[in-house]
C-alpha cells in the first residue's frame, strides 16, 4: 500500500508567488506521488493486487485566489491518479477508482 500525503501548500497570489516556490511545490506535491508510484507499482502488479491513495484538496478541483502554486500541483495530482486508474486498469481485474 501506498499512501501519499506529502504537500507544500504556501499561499500567495500569482503574481506574489516565485517560480522556484511554485516549481518545490509541484515537485513535492505532484512530482513526489510520481516518482513514489514507480517504486511500488512493480510489486504490486506481479502480486496483482495493491492499493495507492494520493491525499487530495479541494483546491485540486476548485482553488482559491491564494492558491498559485498548491492549486495547480493538486490539480496535477488528481490527474496523475486518474491517469494511473485507467494505465493500470489494464493490470488489473479490480476496477480502479479515483477521488479526492
Amino acid at each position: 500500500m501506498l499512501l501519499y500525503n506529502a504537500a507544500m501548500r504556501p499561499f500567495g497570489k500569482l503574481m506574489d508567488t516565485k517560480p522556484n516556490t511554485f516549481e518545490n511545490t509541484w515537485r513535492v506535491t505532484t512530482f513526489g506521488a510520481f516518482l513514489a508510484a514507480q517504486e511500488v507499482v512493480p510489486a504490486m502488479l506481479k502480486r496483482s493486487s495493491g492499493t495507492i491513495i494520493f491525499t487530495g484538496a479541494t483546491a485540486g478541483i476548485k482553488p482559491f485566489a491564494t492558491s498559485a502554486a498548491f492549486g495547480p500541483a493538486k490539480f496535477a495530482l488528481r490527474g496523475l491518479a486518474q491517469v494511473m486508474a485507467r494505465d493500470l486498469q489494464l493490470f488489473s481485474r479490480r476496477r480502479l477508482d479515483t477521488s479526492n
